[in-house]
């Protein structure tokens, strides 16, 4: 077979394939089934958001216009101070399943949140509230934003702010890993059901608010909407879908699936061996993330000296004009050195050892591991004071399993044997408080929906109870 090569400004030329003009895509605001007009969300009342989505005859939710909209608004004198995260757990179920059940989803947001594109935060930051790409520095002369207490006040005091959420599900989320397949809504019409019932938990406020002085915590939820985009499709399109889709009257949706395993590492230790159990017949990676067991409320911040939160995540260096060795350097849990192992395999080969002064060799390693070497990540920039690495607290510890940069399924098989993902972690001095190593596995599986509103999850070629 011979063919000829067009240049590409003639060949873009030929008219476009047109879209079929019957294929008709609406924009639904879903309000919260145990809500009503006037209905405040809070922490310390109505701590649980659910929503049911319809089954629409004939249609198909597109998640990647699906997203949570809602009014935030923190109690007079407390104030976020970076991701606003108000959810702590998320489950989504789809007829009697529980086909996700996410916990910490907090702190996954806020991991997702730091590794994102600095031309991405920087242009959302009026979307999500996460404004980090400001100054840290209370008193510099930064056109716009700043972290200062008063500008966080005016934002989120008094009435709030309206923050889009982005969903932290394997079905209906978008963010940085989520699907992008239709849903087929349609699948569930005439079972007497609603396709799928999403139920939110709300953190609690000392979790992710901070105040400059002593006194009450707490934020409301108003106008909680879910936004969603459902595509409806004539008959004819949706059987022609069905007769080549379908597979026993199923459509299978490949997905991730984030479970969180936390382990502890007591006061006074240096050296730490911590186990995972994740029997995954496909495990893509492993993101741990290291905070204090015990959090208090943040009472002292200032926008200047004082900035932290308790979505700060220990484990960077620090300050870089302390070495380690030096009898000054006292950053609480920073790390020394790493390496993961499984039966027989080490990731790395060569254990990951963190610089005198840095710990930049661990971010090196994230940013590839994640394929992200080729991005503008936020983790791995820099602000005034240091880098947001090891001065920031976006710190955390990565390795992917895949063997290649693609949408095979290559990860591990964490499932092969009997025995546990082994975490090798020693620290640059001995923990000065006990702390919460916290491990998200992401885990590839497939959804099957069947008509009439039965869901299974397959962890690989076999099911796995739901």
């Amino acid at each position: 077979m011979s063919g000829v090569m067009m240049p590409e400004q003639v060949a873009t030329l030929m008219p476009k394939v047109r879209g079929s003009s019957a294929i008709n895509p609406t924009i639904h605001n879903l309000f919260a089934t145990n809500a009503s007009a006037g209905t405040q969300f809070r922490y310390d009342g109505l701590s649980q958001v659910v929503f049911n989505l319809p089954a629409f005859k004939g249609s198909w939710l597109n998640p990647q216009r699906t997203y949570l909209r809602y009014n935030f608004e923190s109690d007079t004198g407390c104030f976020p101070v970076d991701v606003v995260t108000p959810f702590e757990r998320s489950q989504l179920r789809i007829g009697n399943q529980v086909v996700s059940d996410v916990l910490d989803v907090h702190v996954l947001q806020k991991i997702q949140s730091n590794m994102e594109r600095v031309s991405t935060k920087l242009a959302n930051a009026n979307k999500t509230g996460d404004m980090r790409l400001q100054s840290k520095d209370a008193t510099a002369d930064v056109a716009g934003m700043n972290n200062s207490p008063a500008c966080l006040k005016e934002i989120y005091n008094n009435g709030g702010t309206t923050i889009e959420h982005q969903l932290i599900d394997p079905v209906l989320g978008r963010s940085w890993d989520g699907q992008d397949k239709y849903i087929p809504l349609g699948f569930f019409s005439g079972s007497g059901n609603s396709s799928a019932e999403l139920t939110m938990w709300l953190s609690p406020p000392e979790e992710f608010l901070v105040r400059e002085d002593a006194g009450a915590f707490g934020y409301t939820l108003t106008n909680i909407e879910l936004i969603c985009e459902v595509v409806q499709m004539p008959d004819a399109v949706n059987d022609k879908l069905s007769a080549h889709l379908n597979t026993s009257g199923s459509v299978k949706i490949p997905l991730s699936i984030y479970r969180l395993h936390n382990t502890h590492i007591p006061q006074n230790t240096q050296n730490a061996e911590l186990s995972v159990m994740e029997h995954a017949h496909d495990l893509e990676n492993i993101i741990s993330v290291i905070r204090p067991q015990n959090r208090p409320a943040i009472t002292n911040y200032n926008g200047g000296t004082n900035w932290n939160s308790n979505m700060v995540f220990f484990g960077g260096h620090g300050d870089r004009t302390v070495p380690e060795g030096d009898a000054n350097f006292n950053t609480t849990g920073a790390v020394k050195s790493i390496q993961w192992r499984y039966d027989t395999k080490l990731y790395p080969q060569k254990r990951l050892e963190a610089g005198a002064k840095d710990s930049k060799a661990l971010m090196l390693h994230t940013l590839n591991t994640l394929d992200k070497w080729d991005e503008d990540s936020f983790l791995g920039a820099m602000f005034r004071n240091g880098t947001q690495w090891d001065y920031g607290g976006v710190f955390c510890l990565v390795n992917s399993f895949k063997t290649s940069r693609d949408d095979l399924l290559n990860g591990l098989n964490s499932s092969a044997t009997s025995g546990a993902l082994e975490l090798s972690l020693i620290l640059k001095k001995p923990a000065q408080v006990p702390l919460l190593v916290q491990h998200f596995t992401k885990a590839n599986y497939t959804l099957e929906l069947k008509k009439g509103g039965f869901a299974t999850i397959y962890n690989g070629a076999g099911k796995e109870g739901v």
